[in-house]
């Protein structure tokens, strides 16, 4: 490659002037070299190697910025390689998690229901303890009128009877009132 800067390089070393003229002279331009002073000629050849020397700077100023451009492009295109994978590992991280996600929803929904069927259960056996404990209570209310209105007969028997039926029917009613509760705990009550 001609480094050029001016004129003088080419007046300095004749040899430059021969070659550069050989390689660019057609037949055409040779005949019209011929019918030139060589002081023209000089001129000439100074005049193209500068041309010369411009373009090459030229094109050398252009590949070192396509150069420059290409590696740039390079290492955009290499960052965007590493994007793609972190991206990628990403997009596969998001994809377990979501399909973790949705295992531990579905878990989380049958435990769920699962629950909820408890419930209904308990409230059942809620349901269920509060009709006994209504009827244990009606059952004792019962028992309470039931004594009462033995105690109002008893109130009307002569003393002496009074005595021993009163004795009997307190007996009568602790031992009913003690069934019913035995009953109601053994889980045995009559419907």
């Amino acid at each position: 490659m001609f480094e050029l800067e001016d004129s003088s390089t080419i007046r300095s070393d004749s040899a430059l002037v021969d070659s550069i003229v050989d390689s660019f002279m057609t037949r055409h331009d040779r005949s019209i070299v011929r019918e030139m002073t060589f002081y023209e000629i000089s001129f000439e050849a100074e005049q193209s190697a500068l041309k010369l020397a411009q373009d090459a700077r030229y094109l050398r100023d252009a590949i070192i910025k396509v150069d420059k451009t290409y590696k740039k492009k390079v290492e955009a295109y290499n960052s965007l390689v590493v994007a793609n994978k972190t991206l990628e590992e990403d997009s596969l991280a998001l994809k377990q998690s979501a399909t973790e996600a949705t295992k531990r929803a579905e878990q989380l929904e049958k435990k769920w229901s699962e629950a909820n069927l408890k419930l209904i259960e308990k409230e059942k056996e809620l349901e269920a303890l509060k009709l006994d404990y209504a009827k244990v209570v009606g059952e004792r209310d019962a028992l309470t009128t039931e004594r009462d209105e033995l105690a109002t007969k008893v109130a009307r028997w002569p003393r002496a009877k009074r005595y021993i039926y009163k004795k009997a029917t307190i007996d009568a009613i602790l031992k009913n009132t003690n069934d019913i509760i035995r009953a109601f705990k053994a889980g045995q009550t009559d419907d």
